[in-house]
């Protein structure tokens, strides 16, 4: 994501807006509300100087079937589609970040695997109420191309109103795998959380708002390892360590996700 990441070393280990910096220290309007097993954060970033500039929602569960948990998402995905001025009608491009090999970053393509899609109906004369399209991008070492590039192709042929993209994120936390949900319209930067360093996808970089929505997958294993001195972390070899059920919790959250996008997207009651 776009934040500004505490590092051990140069190295990034977080993409969480929680864990990246210290909200209260560093002044940042915030709302905290508990409510039917969930804690929604609310940090509203109104310049670049410590965050950038734009509305951060961290919802975090303890129970991946809390069955709360997709209205809350369906309503603060409403909330920044709203605070971007995105109308019920705008078109949309939904993009699935992720590597469809590696289970802890297949999270966005499977979402994608469940979007109604609506763009390919206007050849045929029917209309829909909102025009959707989707993409799978895969990753710039399976492509070679820049993910910004694919994307923006895409948007100059599609001519989508606003993107919504869907990707896994990293933690410094165990107790936030798999059990937090970050939505964000500041966009994201694909692969950040594991130090890679690709092109943000964002309205200043693609001239239209960018919903993110992230779930962390991974935790670097340095992040947990405490009690140890910085000579002895640097003699750790670079590990990422994710749950052992990781291919259920994959399969649950996107299809969560994917429910609550397309509720939102076209008006679906759950």
């Amino acid at each position: 994501m776009y934040i500004v990441n505490n590092n051990i070393g140069d190295r990034m280990i977080s993409d969480l807006m929680l864990e990246a910096i210290n909200i209260k220290d560093n002044g940042l309007v915030t709302n905290v509300k508990r409510k039917n097993g969930l804690k929604v954060t609310t940090v509203l970033s109104c310049d670049d100087s410590v965050v950038k500039k734009g509305k951060y929602i961290t919802i975090e569960f303890k129970d991946i079937f809390n069955k709360y948990i997709k209205n809350e998402v369906i309503k603060e995905l409403k909330v920044l589609l709203k605070d971007n001025n995105i109308n019920d009608d705008d078109s949309a491009l939904i993009i699935g970040l992720g590597n469809d090999d590696s289970t802890p970053d297949s999270l966005g393509p499977l979402v994608i695997g469940n979007i109604i899609v609506t763009r390919h109906l206007e050849s045929l004369g029917l209309n829909s109420s909102r025009v959707v399209s989707a993409i799978k991008p895969g990753v710039t070492g399976e492509t070679g191309i820049e993910t910004k590039d694919i994307i923006k192709g895409v948007i100059e042929k599609v001519k989508p109103a606003f993107l919504i993209v869907i990707d896994a994120l990293k933690s410094e936390s165990l107790q936030r795998l798999s059990k937090t949900i970050q939505l964000t319209d500041t966009g994201i930067h694909p692969g950040s959380g594991v130090n890679n360093k690709r092109i943000g996808l964002s309205k200043e970089t693609l001239g239209i708002p960018v919903i993110a929505i992230g779930v962390p997958t991974v935790c670097d294993i340095k992040t947990i390892i405490k009690g140890v001195t910085k000579k002895k972390i640097n003699n750790i070899p670079e590990m990422i360590v994710t749950p052992k059920n990781i291919d259920f919790i994959i399969e649950k959250m996107s299809d969560l996700l994917s429910v609550c996008i397309n509720s939102v997207l076209y008006g679906f009651k759950i």
